[in-house]
């Protein structure tokens, strides 16, 4: 973002657990479900909130943010 800045704003989404087809859990070891069910919200993201949070850093109202990766995963990834 330093290198492109100020005309053009970079920004990441990572995503944690999300369902979709990659995630696949219903053919998940019952192991790896229950990690993915301890998430602090209490379930796992959908698409279209991720789509959410690329919506809202293409649009004008984030036009001061940039260099920064948000991490959309229901607080299964804090500092």
């Amino acid at each position: 973002s330093l290198e492109f800045a100020p005309k053009i704003l970079v920004n990441g989404i990572a995503p944690g657990p999300i369902d979709t087809d990659m995630l696949d859990l219903k053919n998940m070891s019952p192991e790896w479900r229950k990690k993915e069910e301890m998430i602090p919200l209490e379930r796992i993201g959908k698409p279209k909130e991720v789509a959410s949070l690329a919506v809202y850093l293409s649009s004008e109202q984030s036009n001061f943010i940039t260099g920064q990766i948000y991490g959309i995963n229901g607080g299964s990834v804090m500092p």
